[in-house]
Parts: structure tokens; C-alpha cells; sequence
């Protein structure tokens, strides 16, 4: 039930959003944090947007990642580190990107969640 959102800079072309969001799906799977058809990730890419105060070629790209509580803080650094070493692989550099990754804990009283079809 991970929700993943990718947030990035328009500038770090040529990017491929859609193999990197395969590629931070694995990492969810592969650690045993979701069963692959629950994962629903999405990347936002913003035109506008400005990095600091100079005109320098700057981006980012920032995962969020929303999951329901009840991992240990270990679990979520290790998980972190993996998403960060994935989002790197392949990531063009035009100048001086900055990357980071959030995980955060899904508030359950508030959450529903259903399944259509299958």
C-alpha cells in the first residue's frame, strides 16, 4: 500500500521517470516492505522552480514516501539509503542536483483504503 511520489526538476533531462519509478518499486519490493501490485507511485515534474537564490544550473529530486506506521526507525533508514542509491542510478547531472528522500507514517485513523476488479 506504499504510496511513493517523485517530485523533480524539469532541468534533469534527459530522465527517465518511468524506469526510475520501476526501478524505486523494486527497492520497496526487494526489501519486503510491499507486495508489488499494492505500490502506487507517481513522478511530478515541475517546470517552474528555483534551487537557492543564483541562476546556476540546479535541480532536485525528492521521493516521498507515505507508509502505513509500524517500522522501526532502522527500517526506515535502511529503506531510505536504498531509495537514494536507486533514485542516483542513471540520474543525469547538469549542474548541482540535490536529492532526498522522506518517509513518513500514514495517520491510520484517517486512511481507507479499497481494491476494485481481480
Amino acid at each position: 500500500m506504499p504510496f511513493l511520489t517523485l517530485d523533480y526538476s524539469a532541468n534533469l533531462d534527459p530522465f527517465d521517470a518511468h524506469a526510475t519509478l520501476r526501478r524505486l518499486n523494486q527497492v520497496l519490493v526487494d526489501a519486503g516492505q510491499a507486495q508489488e501490485v499494492v505500490i502506487k507511485s507517481r513522478a511530478i515534474r515541475f517546470e517552474q522552480f528555483q534551487v537557492g537564490t543564483r541562476d546556476d544550473v540546479r535541480g532536485f529530486a525528492h521521493i516521498h514516501l507515505s507508509l502505513m506506521p509500524g517500522r522501526t526507525d532502522e527500517v526506515k533508514k535502511v529503506l531510505a539509503e536504498q531509495l537514494m542509491a536507486a533514485l542516483r542510478d542513471g540520474l543525469p547531472v547538469p549542474g548541482l542536483v540535490q536529492l532526498a528522500v522522506e518517509i513518513r507514517d500514514i495517520d491510520k485513523a484517517g486512511f481507507l483504503s479499497a481494491r476494485l476488479g481481480e
